[in-house]
């Protein structure tokens, strides 16, 4: 598990999508997914699946994520920290 990213403003409309765009490419039902459940861990992703979802990301929000970044998004809270920060960098 990775250690939690500092948590960046993300609005609610955002992090709704945020969660539907990781259920879909995870193929994780909504109520299923937890905050801080390990994508690899809980969810049985693979590093296909977190690149797709790192794609998937960035042309939903029309951002541009970092290496590095993507490897940190292993639950949901960091993803919304790593699209958070992307999102308010393009500001």
């Amino acid at each position: 598990m990775t250690a939690p990213l500092p948590e960046t403003a993300l609005p609610e409309e955002a992090r709704a999508r945020v969660k539907d765009v990781v259920c879909e490419v995870l193929e994780v039902e909504p109520e299923e997914i937890t905050p801080t459940g390990s994508f690899t861990g809980a969810y049985g992703a693979d590093s296909m699946a977190l690149v797709a979802l790192g794609a998937t990301l960035e042309r939903t929000f029309d951002i541009e994520l970092d290496g590095w970044k993507v490897d940190q998004m292993d639950d949901l809270e960091n993803v919304y920290a790593v699209v958070g920060e992307a999102l308010a960098e393009n500001r």
